[in-house]
């Protein structure tokens, strides 16, 4: 006992009661509030323990456990007030007191250094005005595929960030290659376009439409089958979402080309 007594410096001390005058109200007010806010000071860092286990992705993790110390060292502070009315454990808890003041004090200066970083997070109003455009643009862009869906002209989309290939045709695309969906998207230009075959001639082709916003001429495309036709081309630049995309349109142009030399043929023979 003498140890116990030495160890945690109660000789020589009083009980704190002795200053409360042992009055019984007075007495169990001090030690009730301070038992209450000993247990309101332990749920809360198991609450804040539990929510950073189920939230995995919860920003300044480091930061919670840091409160949840915090707030613990301040709840066996209280306990520590609550035994001193009858128990002078004065030596015990001034060394709790000097831990939560270190603690406190750490806690404090990570709270400078993460309050910028956490001011530069979204709010939750932001996060819904943006979920909320996501969903307008969602929207415009199903409908805008509904329409190309129902056009007759070969709409498209290339990604030069995939190596020049196909991330959205629609079905009169795929009626004039002759080839499902799926396996156009697997296609790069070169694969159905012959006057575009080096990476040089799109890169130049690219820079082109970037430069103008837009571009149409005559090329031609090769078919499954292997017959190449003659088509008008509009292609055109489009940023979305920090990516960008060559898309347009195009359509055979065989019965115009096939008029334009009929009639050259017979000014020719005329003339002659």
């Amino acid at each position: 006992m003498t140890a116990i007594i030495d160890l945690f410096g109660l000789k020589g001390f009083i009980p704190h009661g002795y200053c409360l005058l042992w009055s019984p109200a007075l007495l169990w007010l001090h030690a009730a509030s301070d038992f209450l806010i000993f247990l309101a000071y332990f749920s809360i860092p198991l609450a804040l323990i539990y929510f950073i286990k189920q939230r995995k992705e919860t920003p300044y993790p480091r930061l919670l456990f840091m409160f949840a110390g915090f707030i613990i060292a301040c709840g066996i502070g209280h306990l520590l007030s609550a035994l001193t009315i009858w128990i002078p454990l004065y030596w015990l808890e001034g060394w709790v007191k000097g831990f939560t003041a270190l603690i406190s004090i750490t806690t404090a200066t990570m709270m400078f250094w993460v309050i910028p970083k956490a001011l530069a997070l979204p709010t939750l109003k932001q996060l819904q005005e943006e979920l909320h455009q996501r969903q307008i643009i969602e929207n415009q862009l199903r409908l805008f595929e509904n329409l190309f869906e129902m056009t007759s002209d070969c709409m498209f989309m290339i990604s030069p960030k995939q190596d020049f290939r196909f991330v959205f045709v629609n079905a009169a695309t795929c009626q004039h290659f002759g080839e499902d969906r799926e396996q156009l998207l697997k296609w790069r230009v070169p694969d159905w376009n012959p006057n575009f075959q080096s990476q040089n001639d799109l890169d130049a082709l690219w820079l082109t439409i970037k430069a103008k916003k837009g571009i149409i001429f005559e090329t031609f495309h090769r078919l499954r089958s292997g017959i190449e036709i003659p088509v008008q081309f509009s292609a055109n630049y489009l940023s979305y979402q920090d990516e960008e995309y060559l898309v347009g349109f195009f359509h055979n142009i065989t019965e115009r080309k096939l008029a334009e030399t009929n009639l050259r043929a017979s000014a020719h023979y005329i003339h002659s």
